[in-house]
């Protein structure tokens, strides 16, 4: 029998719904994405310190300078330092957030233990209460609207990718996921990287997210990394462990003839073996 031990991805979670939003999955910038990648880069993270866009680093750089002994940094510094919050903690936390009237806040009717994650036990109340503080002082979201040009250009080349994706590859081979939402976002201030947090609510749904970094070409154009979009599922063969790569993005996709070659997207399913 066919043994799935558990399915990682790149651009995480892609699988996680897919029957009705299949055909109205669309690319989209996050404020709150935004706003804790900038506070994390500041506070010296350097997995948020490698934007694509030299520019947009620049400009985040040189608008924010002035805000760079605010409390909330030296918090996060702090934090960083005696919990190890990095990567995906800064991310999971992201997603349970919402702007609501000029201040950062939790979401709705999410479950007790939705963030569950033990680098913020202790210290997410903190420190949201610190980061809608710095979110109004520095008029963020002024900053963040002002870049929507920016913004607008790469939401158009994913949403180009996404209508490339066969979707129903997934459910075909996973199930029925209706109880879960389907978010693609993309990431300006981590370069190279990918993360997939979960909300979960009381109602009983899941708000499943991919969120990409923000990639270039040679010649710092909006691109789709294809590298960072492979999904590779974890199969046990006897007593080994082989990664394998579905077949997701449609033979005829002109993504293929973006410098990357077919097979380093597609497996043969005939080697997904069985016990």
């Amino acid at each position: 029998m066919k043994k799935i031990l558990f399915l990682l991805i790149s651009i995480p979670l892609f699988c996680e719904n897919l029957n009705a939003q299949s055909n109205s999955i669309k690319a989209e910038v996050n404020e709150c994405v935004e706003l804790l990648s900038i506070v994390s880069r500041m506070a010296g993270y350097e997995e948020y310190s490698h934007t694509n866009i030299k520019s947009y680093g620049k400009t985040i750089d040189d608008y924010f300078a002035p805000f760079q002994n605010d409390s909330l940094i030296k918090y996060a510094t702090e934090i960083r330092r005696k919990t190890s919050v990095a990567y995906d903690a800064v991310m999971s936390l992201a997603v349970h957030l919402q702007i609501v009237d000029n201040q950062v806040k939790w979401k709705d009717n999410i479950i007790a233990n939705s963030l569950d994650d033990v680098r913020w036990k202790g210290k997410a109340e903190t420190y949201v209460r610190l980061l809608s503080k710095f979110y109004t002082t520095t008029h963020f979201h002024v900053f963040f609207t002002q870049h929507e040009p920016l913004y607008s250009a790469f939401l158009s080349k994913h949403d180009d990718f996404l209508k490339e994706i066969d979707v129903s590859w997934f459910s075909s081979f996973l199930g029925n996921t209706n109880q879960n939402r389907f978010n693609y976002v993309i990431g300006f201030v981590f370069g190279g990287a990918a993360y997939g947090p979960k909300v979960k609510y009381t109602n009983g749904l899941t708000d499943v997210y991919s969120i990409l970094c923000a990639a270039v070409d040679s010649l710092g154009n909006p691109a789709v990394n294809l590298w960072e979009f492979q999904p590779r599922l974890r199969i046990r063969k006897k007593r080994y462990f082989h990664w394998i790569i579905p077949q997701v993005i449609k033979p005829s996709s002109s993504f293929f003839c973006q410098g990357y070659h077919k097979h380093s997207v597609t497996v043969d399913f005939l080697k997904i073996c069985t016990d």
